[in-house]
């Protein structure tokens, strides 16, 4: 009692410390003698959406630039393993190989246009929150009921072959027999529109802008490899088949490139579907069991 005798007459009690006194905050734009303006409260970004967290910008940047280096590395590769395929006697993919021996330019030119419009969305994506985040909320509408709902609902199955099957049609059958290969035998690569669109709304789709996503692209980076190499490759053919057409045109071996042209877009149709398969397999198995 003595204690808190002599405390409470020296004012050293908490509830006796002085309050500081509020502060009015500052308005950058208000002058001396004149009233602020009103104005539309500012359009905020939560800092979290389901309590996911944005990623910190040094840890967003590494992720991609580590998915620059593997893209690059994967299109080496890809390139390297066609050269020495072609060499063998593979009747299906011998007519297609051939073709990106022939337009290894086109080949390379195809890859630098696609994944420059890739990383490009990306980097941008990054730098604008407010569009990564509704990005986010569109392709969760879009996987639980929008187009490919039907998709999101076999992986919530935990079938793997159900989540493949539905990843391959999806990917193969639709977006590349369908709209890729079938749109452009007018012969104008349409296609490539397609895939144009398509590469922008997945680049801004993996960009690592929430946290836990630069660790998931670990996963996704070889199934970024092989289903974006196979839509590459998908338009790399439907360009290189109207050219062939007119080569046989100016060459006056009309029906010869004809015959050509059509046997590599159908070899072209085998190398994207194995492609597009083991990225559909290698989705499955880790959506559903790493994940």
């Amino acid at each position: 009692m003595e204690d808190g005798s002599r405390l409470f007459a020296e004012d050293l009690l908490p509830e006796l410390y002085p309050e500081p006194a509020a502060v009015a905050p500052e308005t950058a734009s208000a002058e001396p003698g004149t009233e602020p303006a009103d104005e539309e409260p500012p359009l905020v970004l939560p800092n979290y959406h389901g309590g996911i967290l944005r990623s910190p910008d040094d840890v967003a940047l590494r992720a991609m630039t580590g998915l620059f280096a593997i893209a690059l590395g994967g299109a080496c590769f890809f390139f390297c393993l066609f050269l020495w395929m072609h060499a063998g006697h593979s009747v299906l993919t011998r007519p297609f190989l051939g073709e990106v021996r022939k337009r290894s330019s086109l080949f390379w030119e195809m890859h630098i246009f696609l994944y420059g419009v890739f990383f490009f969305t990306m980097w941008f994506t990054l730098e604008n929150p407010l569009l990564a985040y509704r990005l986010k909320l569109y392709i969760e509408m879009a996987f639980s009921q929008g187009g490919v709902g039907h998709v999101g609902a076999a992986y919530d199955s935990g079938s793997i072959a159900r989540a493949a099957w539905m990843t391959f049609y999806n990917n193969y059958i639709e977006q590349t027999l369908l709209l890729t290969f079938l749109i452009s035998l007018v012969p104008i690569p349409l296609g490539l529109v397609k895939n144009l669109l398509s590469f922008l709304l997945i680049g801004g789709a993996m960009a690592p802008a929430w946290s836990g996503s630069a660790a998931m692209l670990m996963l996704h980076s070889i199934t970024m490899v092989l289903e974006l190499e196979a839509y590459i490759l998908a338009c790399f053919a439907i360009t290189a088949w109207p050219l062939t057409l007119l080569a046989g045109i100016w060459s006056r071996q009309f029906l010869d490139s004809l015959k050509r042209g059509v046997l590599m877009l159908l070899s072209a149709m085998v190398v994207t579907g194995v492609l597009l398969a083991v990225a559909a397999l290698y989705e499955a198995l880790t959506l559903i069991h790493l994940l």
